[in-house]
């Protein structure tokens, strides 16, 4: 796994945080892999999907990309609030994977995965779109 972001993805973005998901994700596209089966890449949904990011091609399990510039608290943010509590009352929410890096050298400082099953509505921090 390579731990190198590629910031010229993001080269026509101005914002800060657009700058980010574009580079985190385009990342986690050509770095992630399902820790439920085999297969040793995922594809990326469509942009705009809400909950999910990128899914198995084998095994058809979805996972979710949260990155933040350092690393990640005890709970998660998210704008899609009532669409993330939907799928963890439906006990259908996807993987999350974490990731923390660091913006100076464009280099993933850690990672991990929660399994989707594992989330509760005590862990989503609701904030403003």
């Amino acid at each position: 796994m390579d731990t190198a972001l590629g910031p010229g993805v993001a080269e026509g973005d101005t914002s800060k945080s657009q700058r980010s998901r574009v580079i985190t994700e385009s990342w986690a596209a050509a770095n992630l892999y399902c820790v439920n089966c085999e297969a040793n890449e995922v594809e990326a949904h469509r942009p705009g999907k809400r909950v999910e990011g990128f899914l198995c091609p084998v095994c058809v399990r979805r996972i979710q990309l949260k990155a933040g510039r350092g690393g990640h608290g005890t709970k998660v943010a998210n704008s899609a609030y009532g669409a993330k509590m939907a799928v963890i009352d439906a006990n259908a929410a996807p993987d999350y994977a974490f990731m923390g890096f660091d913006p100076e050298a464009w280099r993933v400082t850690d990672l991990f995965v929660v399994p989707g099953h594992d989330l509760t509505p005590s862990v989503v921090e609701k904030r403003k779109p």
